[in-house]
């Protein structure tokens, strides 16, 4: 039965940079995804190409080095994909040793170049110079350009025929994708941190979060940044993305001058004046004059003509002809009267008017134009235009007022706007110091992030401030490496019961009912329910522990006395000792051995199971300068023999030996509040601390902090459990026993 292979297609990013000047050269990507059948056939070429020439000529260098290789390489398609790529890099050695012979040689030695061929699975790649390439499958990043080019170059020195002279070849898979860029994007960010964007987003985002992190960078030099990433063709089909997407990185514009916001202050007062005039023209001059006529009052009158004699019509028809003189013409004025050549006037008289700007002036103001106005009726010596003049007077001023303040908001709201693009920037940078794993960095640029941005809340940008907030506290658990997780009900105990420790052996867990005097296991897979009824009486058990060598649970009580139970055949026996047990402030056991911590003897105890029962007591620690008084908890992986003793204020003191090693916790970003109990696996490699206030806190075998468990649905945990099989944390909250939701 024949099973159709599936067909991979390309979507691709494309990021650059404007930054470098002319003279410095240029950075550029081509790419050629042929539409004819045949040659589809035949893949795909993507070219990088980075020249650090200024020369006049180096523009028709890109050309030569695209033109040639697309040319030839689609010339006979009669050939193998490997013969037509050799034929290629043959064709371009030779225009581009013919271009040299011409004179133009300022390009040798300068030129940075990939070619990459896509053809059904397989990919093969040319080079010269420092372009690079790397191709990222799941979470492996593979250097594909390593070694090609740079040490051959040395020693042909750089002569044209032998520019291209190597192809390396591999294949593809379905969600590869292959990063070709110019070395200068890695002097600005890590290749880890490169990695990291690209797996985790689709080209067109890798190439946004990439761009956001250049952005503000300083001394940006030509950079050509491309991502091929390889799918089929039906889950292409199921993306709302383009299949090409471009970003261009932009060098950041300068702040307008003083100069330049005045003048565009100026133009807007100009602007609304002008528009305020044709209002006043076209309908306030004509409202006014119909007012006139209908309460029959005749403005401008004169001492031959009575007021009852006063012709409507007449009188508009003179008022209408003035108003068209005026229109086309200035009205004269005293010859005598200075007049200002330009605006210089006008200007002065706003700022000097806003300079001590208060209300109490701008009311007066007011009262003054409507008391002139008042006394100009009272007189009856002014004109309708003497009125119009007033009311433009009040709208002169109170636009002034309006424009003003409107600039200042304007102003202000630059300022703000300026203000939550720098606070994202931080974040964004925040962001990939988290990714990179440089944690104290990252804690400085949040802090500078949200000190802007709670500025911002009662701004234009409130809503936009509050979102960078909550983006800023989830980046705050980053750093902190704080993993909030849901918890899955395992067993809900009885509320009579009360259990302070538990422990799980074999998938069952083990806790002690002390008022009943009975151990209770529950399975956690059949969630069925045992009681053991202890042989006598006791008094209420502190601790439990087991011992999955021989699949017994062992528990302390404070006599001191400790009980064994055979899981195999369900009886409860008292463990005996040579010289009886001491008082134990905490049990650990490593394979068969029982170890007691004694924080009144500061001391560990150590006692050997044999076949009749425990040996006496021996002193683990031999140091007298070790002091444990302050011990809380201690463990003992069962693969290594390191005890690790908690100590009440966070530290950790390991001893081997009986010696004590060098432990110190590293880059933990917060210190121990109340911690009290500390577990590891059975490799050593992971030590888990349980802190009442903080959570469950991971660190490794070296002591780096790694991270904290926070529960969103409980509080007070009592005591953890780590199932060394399955690798789950279960925790005693209340009367309830939980897993960590995976």
């Amino acid at each position: 039965m024949y099973m159709e292979t599936k067909r991979l297609t390309t979507r691709i990013g494309k990021l650059l940079s404007g930054t470098r000047k002319p003279d410095e050269g240029f950075a550029t990507i081509f790419v050629y995804e042929p539409k004819d059948y045949l040659e589809k056939q035949h893949g795909k070429i993507y070219f990088v190409i980075e020249i650090t020439s200024g020369s006049k000529s180096t523009s028709s260098v890109g050309e030569v080095i695209i033109n040639s290789i697309k040319d030839e390489y689609y010339s006979d398609l009669n050939r193998s994909v490997i013969l037509s790529f050799e034929s290629a890099l043959r064709k371009v050695n030779e225009e581009l040793s013919d271009f040299a012979s011409a004179g133009e040689t300022d390009w040798i030695g300068k030129l940075n170049v990939a070619c990459v061929i896509l053809a059904e699975d397989k990919l093969h790649l040319s080079k010269v110079g420092t372009t690079e390439a790397y191709i990222v499958r799941g979470e492996k990043i593979t250097h594909i350009s390593e070694g090609l080019s740079v040490e051959e170059e040395k020693e042909k020195g750089n002569h044209p025929l032998k520019t291209f002279s190597t192809i390396t070849s591999g294949s593809v898979q379905e969600e590869d994708k292959i990063i070709v860029s110019s070395s200068e994007l890695f002097y600005h960010i890590s290749l880890a941190g490169i990695k990291k964007i690209v797996s985790e987003n689709t080209p067109s985002d890798s190439i946004s979060k990439l761009k956001d992190l250049l952005k503000n960078e300083e001394g940006i030099g030509s950079i050509g940044f491309l991502i091929i990433e390889n799918l089929t063709e039906d889950a292409l089909s199921n993306t709302n993305e383009h299949t090409t997407d471009e970003i261009w990185i932009e060098e950041s514009k300068p702040s307008k001058s003083f100069l330049a916001i005045l003048s565009s202050i100026l133009i807007s007062i100009a602007t609304f004046f002008k528009s305020s005039f044709q209002i006043i023209k076209s309908k306030v001059i004509p409202a006014t004059i119909s007012f006139g006529k209908k309460i029959k009052t005749k403005i401008v009158k004169t001492k031959e003509e009575p007021l009852e004699n006063f012709d409507d019509e007449k009188d508009m028809k003179e008022q209408k002809e003035y108003l068209t003189q005026t229109d086309k013409e200035p009205i004269e004025t005293d010859k005598k009267e200075k007049q200002p050549k330009n605006n210089e006037t006008f200007i002065n008289f706003v700022i000097n008017y806003f300079k001590n700007f208060s209300f109490e002036k701008f009311f007066k103001d007011v009262q003054r134009v409507f008391g002139n106005i008042k006394n100009a009726i009272k007189e009856k010596s002014k004109s309708i235009y003497f009125k119009l003049f007033a009311v433009f007077a009040i709208l002169f001023v109170i636009s002034i007022f309006f424009l003003v303040r409107n600039n200042n908001i304007e102003k202000n709201n630059n300022t703000a706007k300026l203000k939550l693009d720098s606070a994202i920037e931080k974040e964004n940078k925040a962001e990939f110091a988290i990714i990179t794993g440089a944690r104290k960095e990252a804690r400085n640029l949040l802090d500078e992030s949200k000190i802007m941005t709670e500025d911002l809340t009662k701004t234009k940008y409130s809503k936009e401030a509050h979102d960078l907030l909550a983006k800023i506290n989830l980046a705050y658990q980053r750093v902190d490496g704080i993993t909030k997780t849901n918890t899955v009900l395992i067993q809900e105990i009885e509320q009579n019961i009360n259990p302070n420790a538990f422990t799980i052996l074999n998938n069952n867990i083990y806790y002690i009912d002390s008022k009943n005097n009975q151990l209770i296991s529950f399975d956690i897979d059949a969630k069925k329910q045992k009681k053991y009824d202890f042989p006598t009486p006791q008094k209420p058990f502190s601790k439990i522990i087991a011992i999955p060598k021989n699949n017994t649970i062992l528990m302390y009580s404070d006599e001191p006395e400790i009980f064994e139970f055979n899981e195999k055949n369900g009886k409860i026996s008292e463990a005996t000792s040579k010289n009886g047990f001491n008082k134990a402030f905490d049990l650990a056991n490593y394979q068969l051995n029982l170890y007691i911590l004694s924080k009144e003897d500061n001391q560990i105890y150590r006692y050997t199971k044999s076949a009749s029962g425990f040996s006496s007591a021996s002193n683990f620690i031999t140091d007298k300068s070790i002091n444990i008084k302050d011990a809380v908890s201690l463990t003992i992986p069962s693969n290594t023999g390191f005890v690790y003793v908690l100590q009440k204020n966070g530290t950790i003191i390991k001893l081997t030996k009986s010696k004590k090693q060098d432990f110190t916790i590293k880059d933990m970003p917060f210190s121990f509040k109340n911690p009290v109990k500390i577990q590891s696996n059975n490799d050593g490699t992971k030590l888990y601390v349980l802190d009442k206030e903080l959570g469950i806190i991971n660190i490794d075998a070296n002591g780096k902090y790694t991270e904290t468990f926070k529960f969103k649905d409980i509080k007070n945990i009592k005591d953890f459990y780590i199932d060394n099989k399955t690798g789950t944390i279960y925790v005693l909250s209340g009367n309830k026993i939980l897993s960590l939701e995976k």
